[in-house]
């Protein structure tokens, strides 16, 4: 009988010891580590209050089915190329601003037409629906083979100048960073030059005189460190503005199971109005902080208020016809975000 009961004891030993590592192994093995790269200087409120913030979510709803690696200020690519990464399986999930790639985005870009979205949260809202069951999601991200998880269209964008300004006709002449598109057109209709080019760039072309100002919200400006190098900027208009997404890969959303890929869905419309209700919040303090770096901001008086207004609406139905001219929808989908937006 002695060698039984000594055999049942060392099995009953080795099951104790396996017994906490069972536990904790099937989770081990469902997590998944994302590989998030993005071009955003460490800390941008972009990553910290929508993509960290929508992981936290996501794993609050699976059980920690994520975990993350990120990868950001362009480490993996420059800004221009996060939408490859993502297709390409480099990153799992990109920063992807469709005006960067609006060649392969165009529709996209109807988020930031100038004079539209008063608030981040009313254009996020509006865009969200495009997005997600809308024309856009149709159009244009299934075509593309790309799910969009988090997206929040900024503030209006002011100009901000290194020279003194008071009126649009200060405008004339000065080269000024724009995302491109319908931003572009605006500032060139206004007779001012504009230079499209990323927002990690705009920092040292300010340096070395590239540049004389920019289009860019409060927000932007203080991530980028840009305050001390500008003296002047206008203050509640709209210059357009811009749409910031966390993408996938529709191949790579769709190798997730369907509890997570609809936590993700979910924990992403959380954290597009988290970062909107941040950037709404924040406009009168960031104001703030700027003229305290010796910006000082201005308001447009009633007549140019009405030429912005003229070269806005412009700039909207050129980029409808333009579109229109190359077989697809611009002014359905102008008209699906303006309906958004009521």
């Amino acid at each position: 009988m002695t060698r039984p009961i000594t055999h049942l004891k060392h099995i009953a030993a080795a099951l104790a010891l396996a017994l906490p590592f069972a536990a904790y192994t099937p989770a081990a093995q469902a997590q998944t580590q994302l590989r998030v790269a993005d071009s955003l200087p460490a800390g941008h409120f972009f990553a910290e209050r929508g993509m960290k913030f929508w992981v936290e979510e996501v794993r609050k709803l699976t059980g920690n089915a994520i975990t993350l690696q990120h990868f950001p200020a362009e480490q993996l690519g420059k800004a221009k190329d996060m939408l490859q990464l993502a297709m390409s399986g480099v990153s799992d999930m990109s920063y992807v601003v469709p005006s960067y790639v609006s060649d392969k985005m165009p529709l996209m870009t109807v988020s930031e037409l100038p004079g539209l979205a008063k608030t981040s949260c009313q254009g996020t809202d509006a865009f969200l629906k495009l997005a997600h069951g809308g024309v856009l999601e149709q159009r244009e991200l299934e075509p593309n083979g790309i799910v969009i998880l988090i997206s929040t269209i900024l503030e209006p964008y002011q100009i901000y100048a290194n020279k003194p300004i008071g009126s649009l006709a200060d405008v004339s002449g000065l080269k000024l960073r724009t995302a491109g598109g319908a931003q572009a057109a605006t500032i060139k209709a206004l007779g001012g030059v504009p230079v499209n080019m990323a927002a990690p760039d705009t920092y040292d072309s300010l340096s070395r005189g590239t540049i004389d100002g920019v289009v860019f919200p409060t927000t932007s400006l203080l991530a980028y460190d840009l305050p001390g190098r500008l003296k002047t900027g206008t203050q509640d208009v709209s210059f357009g503005t811009v749409l910031l997404t966390y993408s996938m890969s529709r191949k790579r959303f769709q190798a997730f199971p369907k509890n997570v890929q609809e936590a993700m869905l979910a924990a992403g419309k959380k954290a597009s109005l988290n970062v909107c209700e941040f950037l709404d919040a924040s406009g009168a303090s960031n104001r703030e902080k700027i003229e305290a770096a010796g910006v000082k901001h201005f308001k447009l008086s009633d007549a140019d208020q009405k030429k912005l207004a003229e070269a806005s609406a412009s700039a909207r139905n050129e980029w409808a016809a333009q579109l229109e001219r190359r077989g697809l929808p611009g002014k359905a989908v102008l008209e699906a975000y303006l309906d958004e937006l009521k």
